[in-house]
């Protein structure tokens, strides 16, 4: 993922990233997409450049964001409707999941993105228990 420029500070002193896709032509977005979802779609690829794996994790992105947009809609008709209601929780969790996974880079941090955890967290490895008595 690249990000092509970066401002530093906007009149309050806060960072923020002004962006400019580094390829000028905006992917399309793929088919099938409803509003929502294409309009995700567009604000990402003009923001960063992705890879073909970073480039599937929006796409799955976007059709979620239309499948709660679908379930907002549905929700609005029949407030509460259980099986609609444990569906929109569990679409949020895979939103909330494929954002983590993509570890998009934040403005307040200077655009540098999130660490990657890998193995066991070091409190927690074997050789750094101590038996207490």
């Amino acid at each position: 993922m690249k990000v092509a420029e970066i401002a530093r500070n906007d009149e309050q002193g806060h960072k923020r990233a002004i962006v400019m896709p580094s390829d000028p032509k905006t992917p399309p977005p793929p088919t099938g997409l409803d509003v929502t979802g294409r309009r995700l779609w567009r604000a990402m690829q003009q923001t960063l450049q992705f890879d073909p794996a970073e480039t599937q994790l929006v796409k799955e992105l976007c059709r979620t964001a239309d499948m709660l947009e679908k379930l907002a809609e549905q929700l609005l008709k029949h407030p509460f409707h259980a099986d609609m209601l444990a569906e929109v929780r569990a679409q949020r969790i895979v939103y909330a999941r494929l954002m983590g996974a993509m570890r998009l880079p934040d403005a307040d941090d200077g655009l540098k993105r999130p660490t990657r955890r890998f193995g066991v967290r070091q409190p927690y490895r074997p050789q750094n228990l101590k038996v207490v008595k």
